[in-house]
Protein backbone atom coordinates (compact mmCIF):
# COMPACT_ATOMS: atom_id res chain seq x y z
CA UNK A 1 0.00 0.00 0.00
CA UNK A 2 1.58 3.64 -0.83
CA UNK A 3 1.99 6.25 2.03
CA UNK A 4 -0.69 8.46 0.71
CA UNK A 5 -3.10 5.53 0.95
CA UNK A 6 -2.21 4.44 4.36
CA UNK A 7 -2.75 7.71 5.01
CA UNK A 8 -6.08 8.33 3.85
CA UNK A 9 -6.92 5.22 5.63
CA UNK A 10 -5.81 6.44 9.09
CA UNK A 11 -7.76 9.84 8.57
CA UNK A 12 -11.23 7.69 8.13
CA UNK A 13 -10.39 5.55 10.99
CA UNK A 14 -10.12 9.42 13.25
CA UNK A 15 -12.57 11.68 11.62
CA UNK A 16 -12.46 14.96 13.31
CA UNK A 17 -9.00 14.67 14.28
CA UNK A 18 -5.60 16.26 12.78
CA UNK A 19 -3.90 13.35 11.70
CA UNK A 20 -0.07 13.09 11.80
CA UNK A 21 1.65 10.20 10.41
CA UNK A 22 5.84 9.86 10.64
CA UNK A 23 7.54 9.32 7.25
CA UNK A 24 11.19 9.62 7.40
CA UNK A 25 12.34 12.05 9.46
CA UNK A 26 9.28 13.97 9.07
CA UNK A 27 5.98 13.64 10.94
CA UNK A 28 3.39 14.65 7.83
CA UNK A 29 -0.27 16.22 7.49
CA UNK A 30 -1.36 14.75 4.05
CA UNK A 31 -4.55 16.40 2.02
CA UNK A 32 -6.99 17.95 4.59
CA UNK A 33 -4.53 17.49 7.25
CA UNK A 34 -1.96 19.45 5.43
CA UNK A 35 -4.37 22.58 4.80
CA UNK A 36 -5.23 22.58 8.34
CA UNK A 37 -1.56 23.19 9.57
CA UNK A 38 -1.22 25.87 6.52
CA UNK A 39 -4.04 27.37 8.45
CA UNK A 40 -2.59 27.80 11.46
CA UNK A 41 0.71 27.48 11.55
CA UNK A 42 3.39 29.08 9.53
CA UNK A 43 3.90 25.48 7.55
CA UNK A 44 3.95 25.95 3.67
CA UNK A 45 2.49 22.66 1.77
CA UNK A 46 4.12 21.43 -0.58
CA UNK A 47 2.80 19.06 -3.35
CA UNK A 48 2.43 15.24 -2.55
CA UNK A 49 0.73 14.33 -5.69
CA UNK A 50 -1.38 16.97 -8.03
CA UNK A 51 -4.10 18.07 -5.76
CA UNK A 52 -2.82 16.61 -2.32
CA UNK A 53 -0.70 18.54 -0.21
CA UNK A 54 1.48 17.63 2.60
CA UNK A 55 3.09 19.42 5.14
CA UNK A 56 6.06 17.88 7.63
CA UNK A 57 7.71 18.52 10.96
CA UNK A 58 11.07 16.96 11.54
CA UNK A 59 10.94 14.58 14.27
CA UNK A 60 13.80 15.91 16.08
CA UNK A 61 11.62 19.06 17.01
CA UNK A 62 8.24 17.28 16.82
CA UNK A 63 7.63 17.19 20.39
CA UNK A 64 7.92 21.19 21.08
CA UNK A 65 5.81 22.17 17.42
CA UNK A 66 2.62 19.35 19.14
CA UNK A 67 2.96 21.13 22.89
CA UNK A 68 2.89 24.66 21.23
CA UNK A 69 0.01 23.18 18.72
CA UNK A 70 -2.17 21.80 21.29
CA UNK A 71 -1.50 24.99 23.89
CA UNK A 72 -2.81 27.58 21.10
CA UNK A 73 -4.85 25.26 19.51
CA UNK A 74 -6.61 22.70 21.60
CA UNK A 75 -7.82 20.26 18.36
CA UNK A 76 -8.05 16.71 18.77
CA UNK A 77 -5.05 15.35 17.06
CA UNK A 78 -3.55 11.54 16.94
CA UNK A 79 0.02 10.53 15.89
CA UNK A 80 1.46 7.57 14.68
CA UNK A 81 4.90 5.94 13.93
CA UNK A 82 5.76 3.13 11.64
CA UNK A 83 6.42 0.02 12.95
CA UNK A 84 10.40 -0.85 12.81
CA UNK A 85 9.90 -4.18 11.56
CA UNK A 86 7.00 -4.10 9.01
CA UNK A 87 7.36 -0.40 7.49
CA UNK A 88 4.30 -0.43 6.07
CA UNK A 89 1.83 -1.21 9.40
CA UNK A 90 1.46 2.43 11.35
CA UNK A 91 0.79 2.53 15.01
CA UNK A 92 -1.18 4.93 17.40
CA UNK A 93 1.75 6.42 19.92
CA UNK A 94 -0.46 9.38 20.95
CA UNK A 95 -3.57 10.63 20.84
CA UNK A 96 -4.64 14.33 22.22
CA UNK A 97 -8.10 15.26 22.69
CA UNK A 98 -9.00 18.69 22.06
CA UNK A 99 -12.06 19.99 19.87
CA UNK A 100 -12.43 18.52 16.27
CA UNK A 101 -12.19 19.30 13.19
CA UNK A 102 -13.75 19.13 10.03
CA UNK A 103 -11.54 20.34 6.52
CA UNK A 104 -12.85 18.60 3.44
CA UNK A 105 -10.22 19.88 0.88
CA UNK A 106 -7.19 18.26 -0.08
CA UNK A 107 -5.20 20.78 -0.93
CA UNK A 108 -4.76 24.61 -1.67
CA UNK A 109 -4.92 25.61 -5.46
CA UNK A 110 -1.82 23.89 -6.88
CA UNK A 111 -1.47 26.50 -9.45
CA UNK A 112 -0.70 28.89 -6.26
CA UNK A 113 1.62 26.12 -4.95
CA UNK A 114 4.89 28.05 -4.96
CA UNK A 115 6.56 24.61 -4.47
CA UNK A 116 5.07 23.13 -7.43
CA UNK A 117 5.29 25.48 -10.20
CA UNK A 118 9.29 26.15 -8.82
CA UNK A 119 9.95 21.73 -8.87
CA UNK A 120 8.68 21.69 -12.17
CA UNK A 121 10.74 24.84 -13.41
CA UNK A 122 13.71 22.93 -11.38
CA UNK A 123 13.05 20.56 -13.31
CA UNK A 124 12.97 21.99 -16.60
CA UNK A 125 16.29 23.68 -15.90
CA UNK A 126 17.90 20.47 -14.90
CA UNK A 127 16.66 18.63 -17.90
CA UNK A 128 18.08 21.45 -20.63
CA UNK A 129 21.25 21.77 -18.67
CA UNK A 130 21.31 17.70 -19.18
CA UNK A 131 20.28 17.91 -22.75
CA UNK A 132 22.98 21.04 -23.05
CA UNK A 133 26.10 19.14 -21.96
CA UNK A 134 25.22 16.01 -24.20
CA UNK A 135 25.43 18.21 -26.95
CA UNK A 136 28.42 20.19 -26.12
CA UNK A 137 30.21 16.32 -25.42
CA UNK A 138 28.80 15.47 -28.90
CA UNK A 139 30.23 18.59 -30.72
CA UNK A 140 33.62 18.56 -28.94
CA UNK A 141 34.01 14.68 -30.18
CA UNK A 142 33.78 15.54 -34.20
Amino acid sequence: MKFNEIVEELQNRNEGYLVLVRCGVFFVGVGKDAVILQNITTLKPVCLKEGICKCGVPVKTFDRFIHKLKKENDIAIVIYDYNKEDLNIYKEIARIEGKRIYETGKCKDCNKCWYSKNRIVKELEIAEKIVKMFKEESNEKK
